[in-house]
């Protein structure tokens, strides 16, 4: 399974709640949830595959450019296949792009930055936490 993170930009939902909406809300979003997680762990759902059907992530994602998506995935596939100083060039575009810091980009690029810039001997693309 992959996983991957990604920048959202929350300002079309910031609208004020009452009391009872925070709590319906809680409840539903809730009750979502853990629809959800019973769809993931019976494999029922392409988590990709939200970021173009789902209309929440659409309106959340709609103010960044094409180029800035394609500019991160790029970064991002030569960082897996261990082309760490051409991830690195592509990686500090994002932020240009995108006209704000980008945290997903940042921790890569500070992760690199742990390593010299250089793909560990036996980077197989998966970066554990320790």
């Amino acid at each position: 399974m992959d996983i991957y993170s990604d920048d959202l930009e929350l300002e079309p939902y910031q609208a004020p709640l009452t009391k009872q909406q925070r709590r319906s809300a809680r409840v539903k979003a809730r009750l979502h949830r853990n629809n959800f997680r019973e769809q993931l762990t019976k494999l029922n759902i392409d988590v990709s595959m939200l970021f173009e059907t789902d209309s929440d992530l659409i309106q959340m994602r709609r103010k960044f450019s094409k180029e800035f998506f394609e500019t991160f995935e790029k970064g991002f596939k030569l960082y897996v296949e261990g082309d760490w100083k051409k991830a690195r060039k592509e990686l500090m575009k994002v932020a240009i792009l995108k006209g704000m810091k980008d945290k997903p980009s940042e921790n890569i690029l500070e992760f690199m930055a742990s390593h010299d810039n250089q793909a560990p001997q036996d980077w197989t693309g998966i970066r554990y936490e320790e």
